[in-house]
Formats: structure tokens, sequence, C-alpha cells
């Protein structure tokens, strides 16, 4: 049980802090790379133990199944976030909408996440 409300607190702070953190140190982007998005959890304090849950929902699709070498692992974490955290949103980037306002806001937001 211990570990399942570590698990739910680790990927929220992942879902609503990771991308603040990633567009105040690398700026508004379309894409963020594995190394960002692991020293950005370094930096920021986030429990390593959920990286792949970062990968799998940051990175696009193929970038994601590469990472972390699993197709199902990634369609599956994905899922989980999709139903559990995000309440059925299936666009993954919606966890940007918010992060994106203390970025550069006259940026332009692009496409990023198209392949989610």
């Amino acid at each position: 049980m211990l570990q399942a409300i570590r698990k739910k607190f680790a990927v929220k702070k992942i879902l609503h802090k990771l991308p603040t953190a990633l567009i105040k140190r690398y700026g508004l982007s379309e894409k963020y790379t594995q190394g960002q998005i692991k020293k950005a959890m370094e930096i920021e304090g986030f429990n390593q133990d959920y990286l792949h849950y970062a990968y799998a929902v940051i990175l696009d699709f193929d970038e994601a199944v590469a990472c972390l070498g699993n197709q199902e692992m990634v369609l599956s974490i994905r899922s989980e976030v999709i139903q559990q955290y995000l309440g059925g949103e299936e666009n993954l980037k919606i966890i940007f909408e918010k992060a994106k306002k203390v970025g550069n806001s006259s940026a332009d937001y692009g496409n990023y996440g198209d392949n989610f």
C-alpha cells in the first residue's frame, strides 16, 4: 500500500511539475530529449524510480519505445496515465497546457506531441 501511495505521488508530480521544470530549464519546445528529462528530474528531486513513466509520457511514442525497449510497456504506462491520472483524456500533451504559461507565453507552441 505504501508503494502504491509513493507511485501515485511520483506520477502526479511527473504530470504536474515536470513539464514546468522542462520549460523553465530548456524553454518551450516541441520535444525534449531523454537527457533533458532525466536531468530535470534529478535537479527537481523527482523519484528516479519512475523515470520510465516520464519517458513514456513525454517522449513521442517511437522515442519512448526506443528508450524503454518495450512497446507494450509504453502503451501500458500511457493507458494507465490516461485512465487514472488524466480522467480519460487521451491527448497527453494536455500536461503541457498549464506548464507552458510559466514559460514564454508568446512562444509558438507548435505541434508538440503529435505522435501521442
